[in-house]
């Protein structure tokens, strides 16, 4: 590769960053880094109405959160318009581009006529007439004047070669009335000022990189190479979208879910190492992405698949370093501070449950704050006994589960009822850790309590 790699991801703020735009970023990232190249951010935000700071900050923040470092960054489209218009002028000076004075009413009724007509709508470029020519004190738009009968080619290194005939497109606005300029317009702008050597974008882009190739002609600039990665859909085939709720990447990191499965799960939605590997990290990912090898096939986001991924990273991770993520995440989102050591005791009998760091949260919770509901009323014999015993066993070695056995025997009792009895009562839910390494966590009073009002509880709801 003799020309160095500079690439770009350059997401709109129109909406909160979603999955298929993070995976653009990640495919740019990793490229970048695998050819020893330059990744730049570009926040393309000249739609003055639908460009929100939050979706902004949104952006960022994902960016930051899986550490995709850019170059040059961020470059603001908005802080640029002088120099968008700089070159329209030009093109309009080389009577390439020209001024339109056609009103919104004058494009309806011609895009009545189409529909009338049954053909599809196409300017009807009654304004070249005018080209060269700039009438005072009349609102306009620039459009450019189009190359006529001229195959264009994308060579893409996805999907092969894709041809269009310039026809296809008639003489398309660069510059709107208000003075923004489209996106088709900006984009070639900044990706040859930037110097773009590789766009790597969504195939619902094509249309547009047709459209560029034109300005890119126009202007007499270099094209950059492309590649048009498959878009991604839900399971049930639809595509995603940027304002479907749940997808907004940051999100993931608020549901508990670790970056570096995220980073690990996204790369192979329309990628393979061509290996059954499906766990690596960012060093494997960058020795093996090849362009070359996604998919041209749509890919299908499965949150069932993050999940248990993000649940086989949690479970081989380091006691102490799955202790940290809790601390931290559980301060951040629930405001308890917990103490190390606890926890680790707790963590060590948690075993593969908790596929997030949320859902490990709500498995380990009823140790941090007593049940003050509870899932189901278990009411069993010699309840005040089982109590008594408790109260008088040793918590510190192996004779509370031994007494407890004991006591089954004798009272010819089950364990499995005393044990859900004793479940409820500390945990509040029928489905818990192991009740005996449980209580020795909590420790005999604060066990001796909780079994104390889950007595209370069973008399009032039984009253």
């Amino acid at each position: 590769m003799t020309k160095r790699v500079r690439v770009r991801f350059a997401p709109s703020p129109t909406g909160y960053l979603h999955i298929g735009g993070i995976r653009t970023a990640l495919f740019n990232y990793i490229y970048a880094l695998k050819h020893n190249g330059r990744f730049f951010l570009r926040i393309e935000d000249t739609d003055h109405v639908r460009s929100k700071k939050k979706y902004i900050d949104s952006i960022l923040d994902s960016i930051n959160w899986l550490g995709f470092t850019p170059y040059e960054g961020p470059i603001y489209q908005s802080e640029r318009l002088n120099i968008y218009k700089k070159y329209a002028e030009q093109l309009v000076k080389e009577r390439k581009a020209y001024y339109c004075y056609c009103t919104k009413e004058d494009i309806k009724k011609e895009k009545l006529a189409a529909e009338k007509n049954k053909v599809t709508y196409k300017y009807s470029g009654k304004c070249r007439a005018h080209i060269g020519e700039k009438e005072k004190n009349i609102s306009y738009s620039i459009r450019i004047k189009n190359i006529k009968r001229k195959n264009y080619i994308i060579k893409d290194l996805i999907r092969g070669d894709v041809k269009v005939n310039s026809d296809e497109f008639d003489d398309y606005i660069i510059v709107k009335s208000n003075g923004t300029p489209t996106y088709s317009f900006a984009c070639v702008i900044d990706d040859h000022l930037l110097n773009i050597s590789h766009v790597i974008r969504g195939e619902d882009h094509i249309t547009n990189t047709f459209k560029q190739l034109i300005i890119y002609d126009l202007l007499k600039w270099e094209y950059p190479t492309f590649a048009h990665i498959p878009l991604i859909h839900s399971t049930g085939g639809r595509r995603l979208s940027k304002r479907h709720g749940a997808t907004a990447l940051i999100e993931y990191k608020n549901m508990g879910y670790l970056r570096e499965v995220l980073i690990n799960y996204l790369s192979l939605l329309g990628w393979s190492p061509k290996t059954d590997k499906e766990i690596f990290d960012i060093d494997f990912l960058i020795e093996n992405f090849k362009l070359e090898d996604i998919s041209k096939n749509s890919a299908q986001f499965d949150i069932e698949k993050l999940n248990w991924m993000n649940g086989v990273y949690l479970f081989g991770m380091d006691i102490e370093k799955k202790a940290e993520l809790v601390i931290s995440y559980v301060e951040k989102y629930y405001k308890y501070k917990l103490e190390r050591k606890k926890l680790i005791n707790i963590l060590c009998i948690l075993g593969p449950r908790g596929r997030t760091l949320k859902e490990i949260w709500e498995h380990i919770k009823f140790f941090y704050k007593a049940p003050i509901e509870y899932a189901k009323g278990i009411d069993i014999e010699n309840r005040n006994k089982i109590i008594s015993l408790i109260e008088k066993t040793n918590f510190n070695d192996n004779t509370l589960e031994e007494a407890i056995r004991e006591f089954c025997h004798k009272t010819n009792m089950k364990l499995q009822k005393i044990a859900q009895f004793i479940r409820v009562a500390i945990s509040g839910e029928i489905v818990s850790l192991g009740i005996f390494e449980s209580m020795k966590i909590l420790g005999k009073q604060e066990t001796l309590n909780r079994l104390m009002e889950y007595e209370k509880w069973l008399k009032k709801v039984s009253s």
